[in-house]
């Protein structure tokens, strides 16, 4: 009986919080939200919740946020929601779901990074899907390292990116 009221306080607790992350006023609310579900990689529910959050949240913080916790979750769950968020109206959220994809590796990953480094209208974001491609060790990390170090961007985001990559890779060429 025990047994049962815990997984029941389990399932009431996650569908409370899917519910604070939802449809909660206050945005720091959900942040809490996003951080409890974010400790719970196994529980598909949890990772449902954090998935539609990437997707679709009515503020693009709660959105990049929920991109950013889903690097706890098995790749079927977090990379589907992550290409979708890597394709968001806000960089940041964009942002976020590319350095999550570099998390969380695989084929799909590489592809939504790729992306995101050949096409991205933000600075910030083809930054972020360059170190992405460098920590996913994808065919063209070296190549795109050399093209980042010759892209001229704001805040010379993208070349301060490949000055990194290029100065702890093991490649003495690049350097």
């Amino acid at each position: 009986l025990q047994q049962i009221l815990g997984q029941l306080g389990d399932t009431l607790g996650r569908r409370n919080l899917d519910l604070l992350l939802a449809r909660h006023p206050h945005l720091w609310q959900r942040a809490w939200a996003i951080q409890q579900l974010a400790g719970r990689g196994t529980d598909s529910l949890a990772g449902a919740a954090l998935a539609g959050a990437a997707r679709g949240a009515d503020y693009f913080l709660t959105r990049a946020e929920a991109a950013e916790a889903l690097t706890g979750f098995p790749s079927s769950v977090a990379l589907p929601a992550l290409d979708s968020a890597a394709r968001d109206s806000s960089a940041q959220v964009r942002e976020a779901a590319v350095a999550a994809a570099g998390q969380l590796g695989g084929t799909a990953a590489v592809a939504t990074v790729r992306r995101a480094w050949q096409a991205d209208s933000s600075d910030q974001v083809r930054a972020a899907a360059l170190v992405a491609l460098a920590r996913l060790n994808a065919p063209e990390a070296r190549t795109a390292i050399l093209a980042g170090l010759r892209t001229p961007s704001y805040r010379d985001a993208i070349q301060n990116a490949a000055i990194t990559l290029a100065v702890h890779r093991a490649d003495p060429d690049l350097v």
